[in-house]
């Protein structure tokens, strides 16, 4: 006698998703184990707040650097420790290293970013992010000289 099973859209999509999510990062990725951690970008006043999800990254393996007016972060979320004779069933969360970029503008140093890691959220404060008002700056307009006398 055959079995009935109920027959579940969202978890062929899930399969779909995450095969082609697979298939895109093995093509198009130089890292086929790279991972992006999604980011959240806000104002606070004068300053900007990068929120980036990292959850399972060690706050010793994350990086954050100005490079060329360019905001770093990069970091690796490990291999678990598994129990010995483990058997791996399914595999989503990604491992390996990481990396995101953000452009800064041009009046923005390094002294300018701190950053923070707390329960796998990682935030970082770039101050000052608003552009400073422009300064005048008055050029003397010089004249003719007068004949030197006796020339």
């Amino acid at each position: 006698m055959a079995a009935v099973v109920r027959f579940d859209p969202f978890t062929t999509l899930a399969t779909l998703d995450s095969e082609f999510d697979a298939l895109v990062r093995r093509t198009l990725s130089a890292a086929p184990n790279a991972w992006v951690p999604a980011a959240d970008i806000t104002r606070e006043g004068n300053d900007t707040v990068v929120t980036l999800e990292i959850p399972g990254v060690p706050a010793a393996e994350v990086t954050v650097e100005v490079i060329n007016r360019t905001l770093v972060i990069s970091g690796t979320r490990p291999e678990p420790v598994r129990a010995e004779g483990a058997q791996e069933m399914r595999r989503e969360i990604r491992r390996g290293e990481f990396s995101r970029q953000f452009r800064l503008p041009e009046h923005v140093t390094a002294s300018d970013v701190s950053a923070a890691a707390a329960e796998g959220v990682l935030t970082v404060r770039v101050a000052n992010t608003t552009p400073p008002a422009p300064v005048p700056t008055r050029i003397e307009v010089a004249t003719a000289a007068e004949p030197v006398a006796g020339a």
